[in-house]
């Protein structure tokens, strides 16, 4: 992840933006223990019940310049 966030810094991108399934439990902690948070989802990606099977498409984002932070 170290590597994603300098290739973004380096490239001179605002953002990383990735998806994961509401279900990858797993996932979705590591990503929020490196600073991701989540920016949207889509609660009929995969089918059109989506919710009653618990997989909804949630959008993690880092922003490199969060200059929201103090």
């Amino acid at each position: 992840m170290n590597l994603a966030k300098e290739k973004a810094k380096e490239q001179g991108r605002r953002a990383i933006i990735l998806e994961t399934q509401s279900c990858n439990v797993v996932a979705i902690s590591f990503y929020r223990s490196q600073g991701f948070k989540l920016i949207g989802f889509d609660s009929c990606c995969y089918t059109n019940r989506d919710v009653e099977r618990h997989e909804v498409r949630f959008d993690l984002g880092f922003f490199l310049d969060d200059s929201s932070k103090p």
